[in-house]
């Protein structure tokens, strides 16, 4: 796993982060919640959950990364990051 893909995921969270808890029904909302988009970590509780050995976590871990920026939802979330916020006119009162 690439420090770009890393850093995807951890700009991401936690929207990313209920993804990874649809797609891997073993991690608990405790799992999810220590994860805190750091991919060494969602490696490790892949690992832990499912046995899976490190190089299968890495790769389960990539594959994920690799779908939210294919469905553009990182470009989405990082669009949404640099829009300036919306200004909101007040009303006036009489």
């Amino acid at each position: 796993m690439t420090h770009t893909d890393g850093d995807a995921l951890r700009r991401t969270w936690p929207e990313s982060g209920r993804r990874v808890k649809d797609r891997c029904s073993r991690l608990t909302d405790d799992d999810v919640t220590s994860i805190h988009g750091k991919s060494d970590h969602l490696v490790s509780r892949l690992q832990e959950r499912y046995g899976y050995p490190r190089d299968r976590a890495e790769r389960e871990c990539q594959v994920f990364v690799d779908e939210l920026e294919s469905s553009g939802f990182t470009a989405a979330y990082r669009a949404r990051e640099t829009s300036p916020p919306i200004q909101l006119k007040r009303k006036e009162t009489s």
